[in-house]
C-alpha cells in the first residue's frame, strides 16, 4: 500500500502535523511518499527514510516584506490567478509523477492540484486540513467558487478542528492531529538547565521582527528564532519536547503550536493578526474554548514583562489528540 502525501509550503503547520501522520502509517508499514518544497529540510530530519519528491505543490500566499507574519493579500490575489491559469501544467506535471508512482491514495495538505491530479488518474484523493483556501484567501468570486467547486471532488475532507468551517459535504470533523513527544519533559529541562524553581517560557514569533522581553530572575526565556548560535545539544527539529516541557508558549495564533499546546495541556499566548482570516478562525474556536484571554495584541506584546503573575494567570486546556482514528478513517477509505 502506498500514499503519496501533498504537503503545502505555506508555514511548518502544514509539515508538523503531516509528520505526525506519517509517523503513524509507518507504524503500519505503510510506504508514504512526499511531495513539498520549502519544508524538505525540515522534513527529511523528521523523517530520515521516506522519500521528498520536491516541487512547488500549492498557490503560495504572498507574505509582506516589512512583516513576514503577515500577508499581502492583493499581491496574494495576483499570485492565485496565475497559479490558476497555470494549472493545466500544473496537473500534467503531477499526473506524470502519479503514473510513474502509482499510489493507492493521494494525500493533500491543503492543495487543490493533487484532487485534480489524483481524478485525472482514478485515485482516490483526501484533503486534510483546518482550513481550504477559498475560506481564507482574498481572491474573486470566480476563483473562490473554482477552488470550492475542487475540494468538493475529493473523495473526502478531513476537518481538523481551530480554523475556517468548510462548507463542503464531503467533509467529516476529526480532532487534534499532533506530534507526540519523543523526550520527556525532564530530559529536556535538563538539557536547558531549567533548575526546579525556574521557569521555562517559550517564544515562537518566528517570520517577525524581534522582541526583548523583560522577565523575572526565575524565568529563563528560549526564543526559537534566535536558536542557531547556542544549546546545540537540543534537537528543534522535534519542538514539540520544548513545548511540552515548557511552563509558557509565546506564539503566533497559528494551527502548529497552539494545536501542540492543546495536547500537551500547555500554557500559551497567542499575538492575532486582526487581518490574517485563518488566524482569526483560529482565535474564535479559542474563544469558545474560553481561551480567548490568553490573546495579545501587536501593542501589548511590544509593552510585554514575562512574570510569574503572566504564568499562573493564563488559563491551558489539554485536549486529547486523534491520530489514530485519522489513520484509521484513511486506511478504510484504501
Amino acid at each position: 500500500m502506498k500514499i503519496l502525501y501533498y504537503i503545502s509550503d505555506h508555514g511548518l503547520g502544514h509539515a508538523t502535523r503531516s509528520v505526525a501522520l506519517i509517523r503513524e502509517f509507518q507504524k503500519s508499514g505503510i510506504k508514504v511518499l512526499i511531495r513539498n518544497n520549502d519544508a524538505s529540510y525540515f522534513l527529511k530530519k523528521s523523517l530520515p527514510s521516506i522519500k521528498i519528491i520536491s516541487g512547488q505543490t500549492d498557490l503560495i500566499p504572498i507574505m509582506n516584506l516589512d512583516n513576514g507574519a503577515r500577508i499581502n493579500y492583493s499581491k496574494t490575489k495576483k499570485n492565485i490567478t496565475n497559479w490558476i491559469k497555470e494549472l493545466p501544467k500544473i496537473i500534467e506535471h503531477e499526473s506524470s509523477i502519479i503514473k510513474k508512482e502509482k499510489p493507492d491514495l493521494v494525500i493533500s495538505d491543503v492543495s487543490i492540484s493533487p484532487i485534480m491530479s489524483a481524478k485525472q488518474n482514478n485515485v482516490k484523493s483526501i484533503v486534510l486540513s483546518n482550513f481550504i483556501w477559498n475560506e481564507t484567501l482574498n481572491m474573486t468570486i470566480k476563483n473562490q467558487f473554482f477552488l470550492k467547486n475542487v475540494y468538493g471532488k475529493a473523495d473526502l475532507i478531513m476537518k481538523l478542528p481551530f480554523g475556517s468551517p468548510i462548507t463542503l459535504n464531503n467533509k467529516k470533523n476529526f480532532g487534534l492531529l499532533v506530534r507526540k513527544p519523543t523526550k520527556s519533559k525532564s530530559h529536556i529541562r535538563k538539557i536547558l538547565n531549567i533548575g526546579k524553581n525556574e521557569k521555562l517560557v517559550t517564544i515562537a514569533l518566528g517570520g517577525m521582527s524581534k522582541f526583548s522581553f523583560q522577565s523575572t530572575n526565575n524565568i529563563k526565556i528560549l526564543d526559537l528564532s534566535n536558536y542557531k548560535n547556542k544549546l546545540k545539544k537540543l534537537n528543534f527539529i522535534e519542538g514539540q519536547n520544548i513545548i511540552n516541557a515548557s511552563d509558557l508558549v509565546i506564539c503566533k495564533c497559528g494551527y502548529g503550536f497552539i494545536s501542540e499546546c492543546l495536547a500537551y495541556g500547555t500554557k500559551f499566548r497567542y499575538l492575532l493578526d486582526p487581518l490574517h482570516v485563518e488566524a482569526n478562525y483560529i482565535h474564535k474556536s479559542l474563544k469558545k474554548e474560553g481561551l480567548d484571554n490568553n490573546m495579545f495584541t501587536f501593542s501589548e506584546l511590544k509593552k510585554l514583562k514575562i512574570s510569574n503573575d503572566l504564568i499562573s494567570n493564563t488559563k491551558s486546556l489539554k485536549i486529547k489528540s486523534d491520530n489514530i482514528h485519522i489513520k484509521n478513517t484513511i486506511l478504510k477509505l484504501i
